[in-house]
């Protein structure tokens, strides 16, 4: 057995504690190493997301900014839209035609809705482009309405050759061309149709007079003798005479049938200032004239004796009418328009209003009607009893030249140094139509809706039948047999062919115009259809059953689908122009405008209106839809998808108050169409 020494121990220990220690402070110094390894890559970690973040809010703080920008540029192009519109619409107002459409068209074509639109047309009102090329100098209409014969200068160096077709003929109707002539070596000044409408007879700067076959345009014969420009023609009314005057000074009477000189001022002996007009008065016994030293005359046909002489302008004599056998009316560029007696002598009425040197004068078929024209680019209607304005037309974008008048004078024709050629309807205005039967008026129960040609108005009536009235003037066409109890609405179809009519018996029958005769009936209904469209291109019918919209076919009367689509009465529905959207909203505006597709009859969107929406609309294009609200009106862009409020003009409630071309109201059962 062996025995360890005491000392030796001792040393061991040491030793194996030592190397206790060294382990542990060993593993003690590792152990904080991998702790600041790990702490250190963490930090790192912790940094570079800290740099990811503000690098996203960097970005974001970015992308607010342009959003920012661009809801402030379009805020910005949205009120120079607006303050273009208005000002378009008040220099219109003032006579300001030119610089009215320079605004209009400034306006920024992505911004143009219903509203640039409706400015459009009111610009246009009740008159029609037949023409845009040289501008006419003279304009006549022939007898029977169907015909339009225009004079224009010569221009030789026109290309296509039009500038040598100093003759034009047009249909009355749409202005296409019907045929040109080369008619004379200058300009035309005048030309007018014979009383039979067979003749056409120009007078122009080569001194000449020529008598055309208006059927064919085939040249008749030559009246010659005046030497200086031919200015005025006009045909006695029998149609056998022709009388001109020219810058020469002359008066000449041509016997049309042969071509015959009856009559010469000149070599009477009698010596004139250039004359600028002409005319016979309606008995054919006297001829007026007027010209470059402001005095109109009036001479006996027969004898060429002076009857008496007018002094009363201070400018050149631009045109001359006769109201009656006594009653003569003048233009000059002095701006006045002056009627007198010839008769008499006696001074009648000035009729002020003319800005500008005025540059002619028609009396209407019913000689209570003046119309005059003149360089400050208006036409103004007259009342010749009164002596008071009717109405100003604005269109031409300068100085009007000449206007005539249609047989019936419903319409008149214009033309301008603007090269237009202008076709104004006097019965089309803003004002009231009337129904014929006021009785039937004032028991529409329903909506009135306009026919899509225009030409009718249709609304259901108490009594269950169905009313139709002319939109021209207000005439009523037909009532029908009844439909069933008191009308709701009244929908048309794309065509014009069905009318859908809800009734207070909870019906929706299908209804053919042209007889009234029903083709399908959904009855039994839950409540009576508040409202209904057609779509087009499909056989579909969507009606408003309180909160539900129920699809049916509308040849079968087969339901085809129902879903709930608000939270208060479906008030109005209208299908997108392809028929691939279907618009709906409440009569409560908590409910908003929605949008839904037709080949799932799933909701698209919510457009959330803020009032109650009692109007709903599409534009032609289908890319805008316009609400009128009780409390705000306004557009929405679908293409865009943006809000359109309605904008500040001055008349803003013509804009958000137009259905498609026209806005129909019913005030006290009568009809007025805007």
């Amino acid at each position: 057995m062996s025995i360890s020494c005491p000392l030796t121990d001792v040393r061991r220990h040491r030793t194996v504690t030592s190397l206790l220690r060294l382990l542990s402070l060993s593993s003690f110094l590792g152990l904080g190493f991998s702790d600041f390894l790990a702490i250190s890559a963490q930090c790192e970690a912790d940094e570079a997301v800290t740099a990811q973040s503000q690098l996203q809010d960097a970005k974001d703080e970015t992308e607010r900014l342009r959003k920012q920008t661009d809801s402030l540029l379009k805020e910005s192009q949205s009120q120079r839209y607006s303050y273009l519109l208005s000002e378009s619409l008040r220099e219109w107002e003032n006579g300001g035609v030119a610089t009215a459409r320079e605004r209009l068209e400034a306006c920024p074509p992505a911004l143009r809705g219903w509203e640039y639109n409706t400015v459009k047309r009111l610009m246009f009102l009740g008159s029609t482009q037949l023409s845009k090329d040289t501008a006419a100098l003279a304009v006549d209409v022939s007898p029977d309405g169907t015909m339009i014969a225009s004079g224009h200068p010569l221009f030789r160096g026109m290309k296509d050759g039009l500038g040598l077709q100093n003759l034009r003929v047009r249909r009355a109707e749409d202005g296409k061309l019907m045929y040109s002539l080369a008619s004379h070596n200058g300009n035309v000044n005048d030309v007018e149709f014979s009383p039979d409408g067979r003749i056409i007879a120009t007078g122009s700067g080569d001194k000449l007079v020529k008598l055309w076959d208006t059927a064919t345009g085939q040249f008749i014969r030559t009246l010659s003798g005046h030497s200086g420009a031919v200015m005025s023609l006009d045909f006695s009314p029998d149609g056998t005479m022709l009388v001109s005057g020219g810058l020469d000074g002359d008066i000449r009477i041509w016997e049309v049938a042969t071509g015959l000189r009856l009559k010469s001022w000149s070599e009477n002996g009698t010596k004139l200032e250039p004359i600028k007009a002409v005319v016979f008065s309606p008995d054919g016994k006297f001829i007026a004239s007027g010209g470059y030293d402001s005095v109109v005359r009036v001479w006996d046909k027969a004898t060429a004796e002076l009857k008496v002489d007018h002094r009363h302008h201070s400018s050149q004599i631009t045109g001359l009418a006769f109201l009656s056998n006594n009653e003569v009316i003048s233009t000059s560029h002095d701006s006045t328009v002056r009627q007198w007696d010839f008769q008499s002598g006696e001074f009648q009425a000035l009729y002020y209003g003319h800005t500008q040197g005025v540059s002619g004068v028609i009396a209407l078929p019913n000689q209570q009607n003046v119309i005059t024209c003149g360089s400050d680019n208006t036409i103004r209607i007259w009342n010749s009893s009164t002596r008071l304005p009717i109405r100003q037309l604005l269109g031409h974008v300068a100085p009007v030249l000449c206007v005539a008048s249609s047989p019936s004078g419903e319409w008149i024709v214009s033309c301008s140094s603007d090269g237009t050629l202008l076709r104004w309807e006097l019965n089309k205005s803003r004002q009231p139509i009337v129904c014929e039967d006021d009785r039937i008026a004032r028991s529409i129960s329903s909506n009135a809706i306009f026919s899509p040609s225009g030409e009718a108005i249709i609304a259901g009536l108490a009594d269950g039948k169905l009313g139709i009235w002319n939109a021209v003037d207000g005439s009523l066409k037909s009532v029908s047999d009844p439909i069933g109890p008191s009308v709701i609405h009244v929908s048309i179809d794309s065509k014009g062919d069905r009318l859908a009519v809800s009734a207070d018996d909870r019906s929706l029958k299908i209804v053919k115009l042209s007889d009234f005769h029903v083709l399908m009936a959904i009855e039994n209904l839950p409540v009576a259809s508040a409202c209904h469209a057609f779509c087009p291109g499909q056989p579909w019918l969507a009606g408003g059953i309180n909160k539900q919209i129920r699809i049916w076919n509308c040849e079968t009367g087969e339901q085809l689908a129902e879903w709930e689509a608000h939270g208060f009465t479906v008030g109005q529905l209208r299908f997108s122009p392809d028929g691939k959207r279907l618009y709906s909203s409440s009569i409560s505006g908590a409910y908003g405008l929605r949008v839904w597709d037709t080949e799932s009859w799933t909701e698209i969107e919510s457009l959330g209106r803020s009032q109650t929406s009692a109007f709903l609309e599409l534009d032609a294009s289908g890319k805008r839809l316009l609400s009128h609200a009780s409390m705000d009106g306004g557009g929405y862009d679908l293409e865009h998808r943006k809000a359109e409020p309605h904008h500040e003009f001055s008349k803003a409630r013509r804009f958000h108050e137009v259905r498609r071309d026209e806005f129909l109201r019913k005030p006290f059962g009568n009809f007025w169409q805007w």
